[in-house]
């Protein structure tokens, strides 16, 4: 083929062709990995339901056998029942203040730093009125 010229157009359009193809396969791995995630996650949310289920109901008649047990140490039924239930609320309220805090990756005091160096209005000359000398 020394006397023909490459056609360039048609060199083209096979390059667009075969990225085209490389793209849609890549949408479709993407798409099949993304269902396959979905339904493992679905998976293990089902599981962690099904425990938590299985361990609220064992702790109900663990307190309720620690409520009967403690009744030769304490008469009143109310009473029983406020001394198996105060360390599940005290875990409970323990629980509830640790999981209140933001999710960030850095510590507050850098967070906290970098806001007030956001909301300094610098001047004219692009120096902060704080930092001016």
């Amino acid at each position: 083929m020394p006397g023909r010229p490459p056609d360039v157009i048609a060199l083209v359009e096979r390059a667009a062709e075969l990225v085209v193809r490389l793209v849609s396969a890549r949408l479709e791995l993407a798409a099949v990995q993304l269902r396959a995630a979905a339904r493992q996650t679905g998976r293990r949310a089902l599981l962690a339901l099904t425990a938590g289920l299985a361990l609220t109901l064992a702790l109900g008649l663990v307190a309720a056998a620690l409520v009967d047990a403690l009744a030769a140490l304490v008469a009143s039924r109310p009473a029983r029942l406020l001394l198996v239930s105060a360390p599940f609320f005290a875990l409970a309220a323990w629980a509830a203040s640790h999981g209140a805090r933001p999710a960030t990756d850095e510590p507050d005091g850098e967070r906290d730093h970098r806001e007030d160096e956001e909301d300094v209005d610098p001047g004219p000359d692009g120096v902060a009125a704080d930092e001016a000398e």
